[in-house]
């Protein structure tokens, strides 16, 4: 398997995986790697709008940052390699649609495979985390409670409450952006959650005033330039604390 060079423009990578009846599937996904090739890794878990410009330019900035990332086609079950523009009111409807459909099991079935490829990546042993976004952020979230992680980002992650049950199972550093003025995770839903994840988990739970739903998404309706620093360079500083050898250039988050 080909790896790919930090300056190729949009690198991928097939990745085989047993779909439920026995039969092969392949994950289409996006691999920005990282100068060293020992580098940790993180899986980067796209909004219901697919693996879009956004996700590739966060997978890009993690590998800069010291991180080989790698964003797979969650919807490669369903409609592989499909996109969306939140601009477009009948794409975001099938968005949202697709999403709706999306079976959370499978895809955290999926992800325990996908991050085991990368931590073997190369023939390396590395650590692996995730950050996930809106869909991806239940994702990760689910990550950290179900597989083998050693670091977990969640940008306002919607359908968290369906799962608190699992919050005693999280079993590596978590941290959660969420948006005061959510549209799909409302204030009452948000107490819920930050009362689980800290009575069950050390969960690091940070909380945007003013921000929407999708505020870190460059280009997005609810872009909030310095929420969205903010938050990214929290995160960074909380990857790089839990998967680099020597997280010195990063303050603690």
């Amino acid at each position: 398997m080909s790896l790919f060079p930090p300056s190729t423009p949009t690198p991928r990578f097939n990745l085989t995986l047993p779909q439920p009846d026995g039969r092969p599937g392949v994950i289409d996904a996006y691999l920005a790697l990282a100068r060293d090739p020992n580098a940790p890794g993180v899986v980067v878990l796209h909004e219901m709008l697919g693996v879009n410009a956004d996700m590739q330019r966060i997978c890009d900035r993690l590998a800069a940052q010291g991180f080989h990332a790698l964003c797979p086609d969650l919807y490669w079950r369903q409609r592989p390699r499909a996109l969306f523009s939140e601009h477009d009111n009948a794409q975001r409807d099938a968005a949202l649609s697709l999403g709706r459909s999306f079976d959370a099991d499978l895809g955290t079935n999926d992800l325990q495979h996908i991050m085991d490829w990368l931590r073997q990546m190369d023939g390396g042993a590395r650590k692996v985390g995730c950050v996930g976004y809106c869909m991806g952020g239940l994702l990760s979230y689910r990550v950290a409670a179900c597989c083998r992680s050693e670091a977990s980002v969640v940008y306002y992650g919607v359908g968290i409450e369906r799962f608190l049950d699992e919050a005693h199972t999280v079993a590596c550093p978590l941290m959660v952006h969420l948006a005061e003025q959510d549209d799909f995770i409302p204030p009452s839903t948000q107490d819920a959650m930050a009362q689980r994840l800290h009575a069950d988990s050390a969960a690091i739970i940070h909380a945007y005033p003013h921000t929407r739903h999708g505020f870190a998404r460059r280009g997005g309706r609810h872009f909030d330039a310095e929420a969205a620093r903010l938050a990214d360079e929290r995160s960074s500083r909380f990857l790089a604390q839990h998967l680099l050898p020597d997280p010195a250039g990063f303050p603690p988050p």
